[in-house]
């Protein structure tokens, strides 16, 4: 017999425990410590209250977890991740947490929902799809492959600072051409902008350009030249200054596939796709 119930006051360290165990045989493995955890959590701005676990005698054995952000005047929720462990799979609680998770949702008078799958995991998709949701758009995962270097010529200077001040995002966020997807968003940055540095490329003293990087994974959520700086050289040189301040192969996670542009100038710099996801969305109602 299994209980579904939201995760107000459930540990963080037990709830870790079951992750692990959920996600042992994901197609993208899952290296994370427990402090890696808690920074992914929190970046995503996680929300216990709107998040649901299944109970077997107590023992988590499976989630729903939730963030919760006001987007353009409307309250969205984003659905951080979704586990069973392995032994409880095949019993329905995909379809009793989900129905659990909706009945939260609308106590809290969220209107949005959305989430990110990965195109191969079809099982999910199709659950999802019978949940009501749909697809908004899709994403490729980008990974290097090879040493980045700046080009012959850089007609950019480089700064790297802490952190960007709200002017300065503000700026760079007209650069962008299509909106971040949830964990590459100017909020999940600021929610642990001690774990990235932030490189500016300058023109006459002019921010033409940034990308942003989380020093412990090479992990990018952000990068960005201005619409009237582009095929010069910048973003390789962003991308190059990026690589010295990261422990890890630069990762490019959830570019929207509308970048044919953004797409082959990582490819032409040997980035490799590694896998690829949808954007899925449902409006929420109260009926």
């Amino acid at each position: 017999m299994y209980q579904v119930k939201t995760l107000e006051k459930f540990p963080l360290e037990k709830l870790y425990q079951t992750f692990m165990k959920a996600f042992s045989d994901y197609a993208v493995p899952f290296n994370q410590d427990f402090s890696q955890y808690e920074n992914m959590l929190k970046r995503r701005s996680y929300q216990p209250e709107i998040s649901v676990g299944a109970f077997q005698e107590d023992q988590l054995v499976g989630f729903v977890l939730s963030g919760l952000r006001k987007i353009e005047g409307q309250w969205t929720a984003y659905d951080l991740m979704t586990g069973i462990e392995p032994e409880s799979r095949g019993k329905g609680l995909s379809n009793q947490m989900m129905t659990a998770i909706m009945e939260a949702y609308v106590e809290a008078g969220v209107e949005e929902y959305q989430l990110e799958v990965l195109q191969e995991n079809t099982t999910a998709y199709h659950l999802y799809e019978k949940q009501g949701m749909t697809i908004r758009r899709s994403f490729s995962v980008m990974q290097a492959q090879k040493e980045l270097v700046p080009p012959d010529k850089s007609i950019s200077q480089l700064y790297f600072v802490e952190k960007l001040s709200p002017a300065e995002w503000d700026l760079v966020e007209t650069f962008a051409d299509v909106a971040d997807s949830w964990q590459n968003a100017r909020q999940s940055v600021e929610n642990v902008a001690e774990l990235f540095d932030v490189v500016l490329a300058k023109i006459d003293n002019r921010i033409v350009g940034y990308g942003i990087v989380e020093r412990a994974t090479g992990d990018v959520p952000q990068l960005a030249v201005a619409k009237n700086a582009r095929r010069q050289g910048i973003g390789q040189d962003l991308l190059a200054a990026l690589q010295t301040h990261s422990q890890k192969p630069l990762r490019l996670v959830n570019i929207d596939t509308s970048l044919v542009e953004m797409l082959q100038f990582l490819t032409n710099l040997g980035f490799t796709e590694t896998t690829s996801q949808y954007e899925m969305v449902m409006t929420i109602t109260t009926e």
